[in-house]
């Protein structure tokens, strides 16, 4: 799942624009130049009243200055499987969370619903989304759980596998620790950590000074 919460912003050729209130036809800015929308699919998760959210349904917080001393300019919040755009790679939100800086959103677990949209353009694309560099909708098969899916496919027909914008780095897991130590240990002198390693690294380090 690969969204974002109610009430983001995404930069449109004419301003930000919260994204329940984008419309088909509306221009994107992408780091390949203005893309039009082609959908804004929804979807309102309702937990059980006698059963807590699962882990995995929790949003991420990135908090304002995460990133650097622009990005984001103002909290995001997106689904756990939504990737970044980071040094040239995709990484989903949920390998960054340091705890501090970018976190995952304990408000929602009293909340009684859950609500995401996602957009969709003709092709996988970076966006930016309260001026943080993340991905567009991307179809890799299977079940589309929008609210609004029966709408779309009489409108385009069935989704289409998407080509991926920049190479997409995730673990099976969350942030494997055990792994990155290990890996850390093993040369002092050759940086042997992968893209996400670095960048979980070199945000929470930034986190860190920030609050120090």
């Amino acid at each position: 799942m690969r969204c974002f919460a109610r009430g983001t912003r995404i930069l449109t050729t004419g301003g930000e624009v919260a994204i329940e209130r984008l419309a088909i036809g509306d221009e994107i800015v992408t780091a390949n130049g203005p893309k039009p929308v082609k959908w804004i699919g929804h979807q309102t998760l309702r937990r059980n009243p006698s059963v807590a959210w699962h882990p995995r349904i929790l949003p991420v917080r990135i908090s304002r200055f995460a990133i650097d001393d622009c990005t984001p300019h103002r909290d995001v919040l997106v689904s756990q499987d939504h990737s970044l755009f980071i040094d040239g790679v995709l990484i989903p939100a949920r390998h960054l969370v340091n705890g501090t800086s970018i976190r995952f959103d304990e408000a929602a677990l009293e909340q009684e619903t859950i609500e995401y949209f996602h957009v969709e353009l003709d092709t996988h694309e970076v966006i930016f989304a309260e001026g943080l560099a993340v991905e567009s909708f991307i179809y890799c098969g299977g079940r589309v759980a929008w609210d609004n899916l029966a709408e779309y496919l009489q409108r385009y027909g069935a989704h289409q596998v998407m080509s991926p914008f920049a190479p997409i780095h995730s673990y099976e897991g969350g942030f494997d620790e055990v792994r990155g130590l290990f890996r850390l240990a093993a040369s002092r002198l050759v940086d042997v950590r992968d893209p996400i390693q670095i960048a979980h690294d070199r945000l929470k380090e930034r986190a860190l000074l920030r609050a120090a």
